[in-house]
């Protein structure tokens, strides 16, 4: 079985939500929950619909975010999942948003980082195994980190 990693394209350190879902519906129900719930906020989501041949819906706010959702999914190729960019909100109050979401199996990540996807291909389909994000470690820097912030 091929393994591959797909870097999730985020050019502008946007906040970007990856996640599983079973239904498009549910993907519109995260919609209406952020447009009523966070009335300015700009965002664009799509969900790879789990069909032959392959759909991806996608809708939002804002068309270069609901773009860039859209050709990550398109490019995990995974089906059932959802991927959500947003900018100018807090994380907390859309992560309450999707909180709220009984629908949603699983939230892969939430961050404004470097994400690679893992994904592997078999004979029935394409799954998600897991993602890498965030920095190499690199010790020095790790220490200058730790003595600017403080301890806890």
């Amino acid at each position: 079985m091929p393994i591959h990693t797909i870097k999730l394209d985020n050019p502008q350190a946007l906040y970007v939500v990856m996640g599983q879902i079973p239904f498009v519906k549910t993907a519109e129900e995260i919609h209406a929950a952020l447009v009523v719930t966070v009335p300015e906020i700009k965002f664009g989501i799509a969900f790879n619909e789990p069909a032959a041949p392959p759909v991806v819906k996608h809708f939002g706010t804002d068309e270069t975010l609901i773009e860039l959702a859209r050709k990550s999914a398109g490019n995990i190729a995974v089906g059932e999942i959802f991927v959500l960019f947003w900018a100018g909100t807090a994380t907390a109050g859309v992560m309450n948003v999707l909180r709220e979401v009984s629908e949603i199996q699983k939230i892969y990540c939430a961050t404004t980082g470097s994400v690679e996807v893992i994904v592997v291909d078999s004979t029935h389909g394409r799954d998600v195994m897991g993602l890498v994000g965030g920095y190499a470690r690199e010790e020095e820097r790790c220490v200058q980190v730790v003595k600017r912030r403080g301890v806890f």
